[in-house]
């Protein structure tokens, strides 16, 4: 019998999403918005201070409730125009900042150092006495001169967030989807990784390959044993063999599981942990 497991996935509970007709959206106070991200990068470098990203959806009612009723609020366009440069993006608009940052749920506050270093995501609808704490509490450190962007998976679009943001070394090790921090990255062979802890981290570092994905990430069952499938998602994952096998859905993975040797490469030859 080969020794091979799929991942128990977890229902995934995303926050304050609800699909309807919007109304306008307003002008939200007296927030001075900026709507590209590069520039709004560039004042954070030269002024010293985070970039408080809203991203929100047309089609998300909780998204407008947000900007009207929340963003709207002096005390809170003070306190967001005094120690933040605020950048407000669509999602639909911008699927590519979407991905990097790794949001899965609309609306979501990101907190973004100079630096470009992702510091904080927070997901789902925020009240005044809500939003006023959380943006108390991320207020940037005084530093004596402007930080350099950095090489992250945010700096640029060409190194795309690997697992989706899933850490590699749980995945593996663990066999259970846990989301990886923005804080704790690697980018490796033109992607980036994240991990839960510095521990996790460590052991990539030590030994990348191992925590690759099999053939590169595409769906062994959609490309019959090659790389020419789909490709594959960390949610229909599947152990096989101390490696990580992307399936492109269920029934792949059902199909992989059943008749594994069937999907395998050709003259493949893998040592069972």
């Amino acid at each position: 019998m080969p020794n091979l497991s799929s991942i128990a996935v977890p229902v995934s509970i995303f926050l304050s999403i609800a699909i309807c007709t919007a109304p306008a959206r307003s002008d939200s106070g007296t927030i001075r918005w900026k709507t590209d991200l590069e520039e709004a990068l560039v004042e954070a470098n030269r002024t010293n201070r985070n970039v408080l990203l809203q991203v929100t959806a047309t089609w998300c009612h909780f998204c407008e409730r947000m900007l009207e009723e929340t963003m709207s609020r002096p005390e809170v366009a003070e306190e967001i125009n005094a120690n933040y440069v605020p950048l407000l993006i669509d999602a639909d608009d911008h699927p590519d900042i979407v991905r990097r940052v790794g949001i899965r749920a609309f609306p979501t506050t990101v907190i973004i150092a100079p630096s470009r270093r992702i510091i904080d995501r927070n997901p789902g609808y925020k009240t005044p006495s809500m939003l006023l704490p959380y943006l108390a509490q991320h207020k940037p450190e005084v530093m004596d001169s402007p930080v350099a962007p950095a090489s992250t998976a945010f700096a640029s679009a060409e190194a795309p967030l690997a697992y989706n943001g899933y850490c590699p070394v749980t995945l593996l090790e663990e066999e259970l989807l846990k989301d990886g921090k923005g804080s704790l990255e690697t980018t490796y062979e033109g992607a980036v990784y994240r991990f839960v802890t510095k521990a996790h981290r460590d052991r990539f570092n030590a030994e990348p390959d191992r925590y690759l994905p099999a053939l590169g990430g595409h769906c062994p069952v959609c490309g019959h044993g090659t790389a020419d499938g789909a490709k594959g998602d960390p949610e229909t994952a599947t152990i096989y063999l101390g490696r990580i096998w992307l399936l492109k859905n269920i029934e792949c993975q059902r199909k992989f599981v059943e008749d594994v040797e069937s999907y395998l490469p050709a003259g493949i030859e893998f040592t069972s942990e």
